[in-house]
């Protein structure tokens, strides 16, 4: 069960204010003004309080590519920012979390992007199914990580460094699968001239008939 609004939006706060290792169950209780059992019995420690915010991250994105129209780049374009729409409200608490010492906060951010990128990705009409799915996922994670350090650099209200990197990174990537795919097909079926090709292009010649 996820934990109330308020009480994560509490502990974003106190990690923001004193950083991952002293987001304690106590600070977070006085930050919400609820007692502690309450905030232990819905919120869990501090790696159920990250696992569910970036849960919440993942389910934005997700839906925000959902009700997106367009093509699936724009899906991805308005999933994406979704996403980092989050990360700015807590920005102060993300640049904590990602400063942390605590390998354990990398291994479970790790374990749930992979879930995280296949949701948003099928949710914005890609084909994730198969032996290119995996590494459709993998090369959407690549591009997010990009994008996530530019992010990190960019300090504009509307986040438009953010956004343009995402456009030329989401360009590029469809590029490069266009490409790969008319290089897959001529790989599977080379030209082989027939009758037909050795006589296209050649002028006919009247005085031969």
């Amino acid at each position: 069960m996820a934990p109330a609004s308020d009480l994560l939006e509490a502990w974003l706060a106190v990690v923001a204010r004193d950083g991952w290792s002293g987001a304690t169950i106590a600070l977070t209780a006085a930050q919400a003004g609820r007692p502690e059992t309450e905030v232990a019995e819905s919120l869990g420690d501090s790696f159920d309080a990250l696992r569910a915010f970036l849960d919440s991250v993942a389910t934005a994105a997700a839906a925000a590519a959902a009700a997106a129209s367009g093509t699936v780049r724009d899906r991805l374009f308005d999933g994406l920012m979704a996403g980092f729409d989050i990360l700015a409200r807590h920005r102060a608490a993300v640049e904590a979390l990602v400063s942390s010492s605590d390998p354990l906060v990398y291994a479970l951010a790790a374990s749930r992007a992979g879930p995280a990128m296949r949701r948003l990705a099928s949710a914005a009409g890609v084909d994730i199914t198969g032996l290119a799915g995996p590494a459709r996922v993998a090369a959407l994670l690549g591009l997010a990580a990009r994008v996530f350090h530019a992010w990190r650099r960019d300090d504009s209200p509307d986040m438009a460094a953010t956004m343009a990197e995402l456009d030329r990174l989401l360009a590029r990537a469809a590029d490069v699968a266009e490409s790969g795919l008319v290089a897959l097909i001529r790989r599977l079926f080379p030209a082989v001239p027939g009758r037909r090709d050795q006589g296209r292009g050649q002028a006919r010649d009247p005085a031969a008939e």
